[in-house]
């Protein structure tokens, strides 16, 4: 309530203005969010603002008032629930802006990714897609590493039915690592088999039809199910 609010065209900033840090730090973060939003824009095929929803909110914590807000463990780096909560170190650092740049796409991808496929759309596919943007120039070598954690037990992948829901929910840090792996690799892997534009089709099947929706956009295209791309998926890693 008492933060600062500062807006750019498409986000509305709130922060603690007795933080200097954050002041140092904002306009640069403005003007990657910015950025982000046209890339995305061109990537989701949509642009919530230019469709009438309200800017996207960005509030910035301290470690402690993110936790007490979002109620997440420590393992948790940003959250989207309606608004895009990141925590942010009071040490100014290169590296401590690299990982806020990098946690502000993902969240900012679920927020497209909730404009585009409503509220339903499955965490495997809505983390899969989060997790591929944060970091374009990573993502080969994040995928490498997700790939070589899942192959050393490829028959314990969830199957797709178990990341429905949100993994906010999940306490198992354990679980909850291999869930993000298998979230990112597996929607690598759907993006490098059928083409980048399927795994959007699939964001914007969900809209209205969670993830039967998506389960019957992939069906309908490839005319097989996406459970038994999942096993070609297992079947690779255990290759």
């Amino acid at each position: 309530r008492d933060f600062v609010v500062e807006a750019t065209l498409h986000f509305t900033f709130r922060f603690d203005g007795a933080r200097p840090e954050l002041y140092a730090g904002i306009d640069a973060l403005k003007n990657v969010l910015e950025e982000t939003y046209q890339e995305y824009g061109e990537l989701f095929r949509r642009r919530p603002v230019e469709e009438g929803e309200p800017r996207i909110e960005v509030v910035l914590y301290g470690r402690r008032g993110f936790d007490r807000v979002t109620g997440l463990g420590d393992w948790a780096g940003g959250a989207f629930d309606g608004s895009i909560r990141v925590p942010v170190d009071e040490r100014e650092s290169r590296a401590s802006v690299a990982r806020i740049t990098r946690v502000l796409r993902h969240e900012t991808a679920h927020a497209f990714v909730r404009s585009v496929g409503g509220r339903d759309v499955p965490a495997w596919l809505n983390e899969g897609v989060a997790e591929r943007l944060e970091e374009p120039s990573r993502r080969a070598f994040d995928v490498r590493f997700a790939r070589g954690r899942l192959a050393s037990d490829p028959a314990a992948l969830f199957p797709l039915s178990e990341l429905r829901g949100t993994l906010a929910s999940w306490s198992d840090r354990a679980k909850i690592r291999r869930a993000y792996d298998q979230a990112l690799a597996f929607t690598d892997f759907l993006a490098a088999q059928y083409g980048e534009d399927l795994v959007y089709d699939l964001v914007a099947a969900c809209k209205g039809g969670g993830d039967e929706g998506a389960r019957a956009q992939f069906r309908d295209v490839l005319l097989f199910e996406l459970d038994v791309a999942l096993g070609d998926f297992r079947d690779e890693l255990a290759r």
